[in-house]
């Protein structure tokens, strides 16, 4: 029995098919297109490509009416290569009507049932899938206007199974792949692509998985609020790998904002599904704004979340928003939520007369992420009294690290009214990494023919604390060292039994036992339990240097604190400074102190300056700030201190409280001539 195929197809197109007698023909059906893997073949079809009996009906049908744009699947060759292979095609039915199909010029948009759109899909896909048997990379790929024949319909039929092959594919290596991944239905795709990437654990596949579920958009959205909804039965890791999913995501992530952020304020969740929904609404960024007061709400209805809210807030740039932190950054000593305020750019202007006023903390911390983040907040129109505060940090020389940031930060501003500052640093100023951090910001500036920066134009502020590079030691400097005067000095490794008889009680300095930091506003005050009564220990110095009517103690244990003591000739003792002491030294006129700490992340020092008062009384004042803790230190015959600091090299201090690099001389040539 020959037919011929329908008239959709042009006479000289025609294509007379012999069908198989069989007792019932198939007919069209969209029940169970997406089998079970067991039963699906390799290649993913759904169930209208499957004939078991034999039957064409279907084909002939599909064949007839379908009827796409040119397709770049390649040529016939390849299509026969192709369907023989992956379909398993014994006879020529499918062959042919396929080849009639995508020889057509007409359009499937307006004749195509959806079932049948969705079969020429999955053709399209499986064809890509099979990239190894095309003739060249672009025969693999899948045409824009083919797909744009089908409808959202049918690619609602297309099977998970050929979603699950694609996604294989991608998370394999193939790049091209994800072109693949429009053919499906997003919402749906969405929820399948986010369940495997919730349970798998390689690396790679995370990375693949995430980038498929960017291309779904909106779709993805609803997919990750319905697998956060799950009250307290979240595991912190799944709602952690959500966030990742968030941050991947373009402006369509705006529509989470207020779903999570209400979910966050539910008393029933428990800590660690709290905290996970607080990480994705950080993952929003500035597409959080949508839940603006909401956010300001959580920061009374959770406080001890209050760091995190801060920052996303932070990073809102918004008025309202910018005025929350502020008004909350005292007493909070969190440099990265300052630095969360230089995502806003300009917009977060408000925040800088506060922030010129943390630039003046004794805590680092603080101090440094304010003056960068000036630079990145600071618009044009509101320069002049940020520039001048960053001049004064450039010209003085008593804090190099205040001075670097202050670099930086004009540099960030583009501020061409600082050029002459900047260049005098890059010349002069005796720290080096100053003069290169002068010497950035001098390539930053503006020339004449550079279009006026917008307020938008602020570079990603991730590294806003430019900690200098590791500095050497000096091993051999230029000024000698000089002995102190006898009696005058005492050190552990030579007098000990000195240093033993001026041991004194570990409470006698405040910051021994630090008092906690202030509450949150909101909480209760018997969050914290009480402290227990605790042994107070005895210390014994580490030095001592003699002075009018007794001794200077000092002591350094590391990470377990130090502190300067002075014990008076008639035993009584006072505690001048809680902090670890480097050295005690006599410099010109007046006694000082070097103290500070490197422990992981910290490494700072100052040099207090030492007074007593006219009842003996001594008081420690910060005189200069170290680019680095002290490691060792003596003084030497040029009258000045040399300072040996962790990673941030060698240095000369003088009377007169000048800083400059310590002279070194060129390390002894090595002798050529071998030892017998």
């Amino acid at each position: 029995m020959a037919v011929s195929i329908c008239s959709c197809l042009s006479p000289a197109m025609s294509l007379s098919i012999v069908l198989r007698p069989r007792p019932q023909e198939a007919e069209l059906s969209t029940r169970d297109l997406s089998p079970s893997p067991a039963r699906r073949p390799a290649v993913c079809r759904s169930g209208l490509a499957r004939d078991p009996q034999g039957g064409c009906r279907a084909h002939a049908a599909v064949a007839c009416k379908q009827a796409p744009t040119k397709s770049a699947i390649g040529p016939i060759q390849f299509l026969q290569e192709h369907l023989a292979r992956r379909a398993g095609v014994r006879s020529s039915t499918l062959l042919g009507l396929a080849l009639a199909l995508l020889a057509s010029t007409a359009s499937a948009t307006n004749i195509c049932t959806p079932e049948e759109q969705a079969l020429l899909a999955e053709l399209e896909v499986s064809a890509a899938l099979d990239a190894d048997a095309a003739p060249d990379a672009n025969a693999a790929r899948v045409s824009g206007t083919a797909h744009n024949g089908a409808s959202a319909a049918a690619s609602a039929l297309l099977g998970m199974g050929c979603l699950d092959e694609v996604l294989d594919r991608l998370s394999g290596g193939e790049a091209a792949a994800l072109e693949l991944l429009s053919y499906f239905e997003p919402k749906a795709a969405a929820r399948q692509t986010l369940k495997r990437l919730l349970k798998g654990k390689e690396r790679n596949a995370f990375d693949a998985l995430l980038s498929a579920l960017a291309v779904f958009g909106p779709g993805t959205v609803e997919a990750v609020l319905q697998a956060s909804d799950c009250h307290d039965t979240c595991e912190s890791t799944a709602l952690f790998k959500l966030a990742a999913v968030l941050e991947q995501l373009g402006p369509e992530r705006r529509a989470a904002a207020q779903p999570l952020t209400e979910r966050a304020g539910r008393t029933t969740f428990g800590n660690d599904t709290e905290l996970g929904l607080i990480r994705m609404i950080m993952a929003l960024g500035s597409d959080a704004a949508p839940a603006e007061l909401e956010l300001i709400a959580l920061l009374s209805a959770k406080p001890e979340r209050s760091h995190q809210i801060l920052a996303v807030l932070a990073g809102l740039g918004t008025p309202t928003a910018t005025q929350a932190v502020i008004s909350r950054l005292d007493g909070w000593s969190f440099g990265w939520l300052i630095k969360q305020l230089a995502r806003a750019g300009h917009q977060s202007k408000a925040a800088i007369p506060k922030l010129l006023e943390l630039t003046q903390s004794p805590e680092q911390d603080l101090a440094l992420p304010a003056i960068t983040v000036l630079g990145y907040i600071t618009p044009p129109e509101e320069a002049s009294p940020v520039r001048e505060h960053l001049h004064r940090w450039l010209a003085d020389g008593s804090d190099a690290l205040r001075a670097m940031h202050a670099a930086d930060a004009l540099g960030v501003m583009r501020d061409l009214a600082s050029q002459q500052q900047l260049r005098v640093a890059a010349d002069e100023y005796w720290y080096p990494p100053v003069r290169e951090a002068a010497s950035r910001a001098l390539a930053l500036l503006p020339t004449p023919m550079d279009p006026p920066r917008r307020a938008s134009d602020t570079d990603h502020a991730d590294g806003l604390i430019r900690l200098p590079d590791d500095l050497p030691a000096c091993e051999t400097p230029t000024a000698r060292a000089v002995d102190q005067p006898q009696g005058e000095k005492l050190y552990k490794r030579t007098h000990a039994a000195q240093l033993q008889k001026l041991s004194y009680r570990g409470d006698l300095v405040e910051e021994y036992v630090p008092p906690p930091p202030p509450l949150p506003p909101g909480v209760n005050p018997d969050w914290r339990p009480s402290r227990l009564p605790v042994e107070v220990p005895q210390h014994t110095p580490d030095l001592a240097l003699r002075v009018a009517g007794g001794w200077l103690l000092g002591a350094n244990r590391g990470e377990w604190g130090g502190e300067l003591i002075f014990a008076a000739d008639d035993g009584r003792k006072q505690g001048v400074l809680g902090r670890n002491v480097e050295d005690i030294y006599r410099l010109g006129p007046q006694t000082i102190a070097l103290v500070g700490l490197a422990h992981m992340g910290s490494n700072e020092g100052v040099v207090y300056r030492l007074r007593q008062s006219g009842r003996g009384e001594w008081t420690a004042e910060p005189w200069l700030q170290l680019p680095g803790a002290p490691n060792s230190s003596w003084p030497v015959d040029t009258g000045e201190i040399l300072v040996n600091t962790y990673g941030r090299g060698t240095l000369l201090i003088s009377a007169d409280g000048s800083m400059r690099m310590a002279p070194c001389l060129d390390p002894p040539p090595v002798e050529d001539t071998p030892t017998p």
